[in-house]
């Protein structure tokens, strides 16, 4: 059984995402709904912690010092 056309393409997103980077604002990243809905995540880079570590890593060292 064929797919019916999806009501929301390619171009419509990239369009989205421009005019939301045209406003200043950062995109974490965009989420599909799955009914035909999309929506673009955004982050206030002035809340985000920089962090030398990643979360694996950080992981990965609790997890080594409770083997010791």
């Amino acid at each position: 059984m064929p797919r019916s056309p999806s009501t929301i393409n390619r171009t419509d997103v990239l369009r989205m995402i421009k005019l939301v980077k045209e406003a200043g604002l950062p995109i974490a990243g965009v989420k599909s709904l799955g009914d035909g809905q999309f929506r673009i995540v955004t982050y206030d880079p002035e809340t985000i912690q920089e962090t030398s570590q990643s979360a694996f890593d950080a992981w990965k060292e609790r997890h080594d010092a409770r083997s010791s």
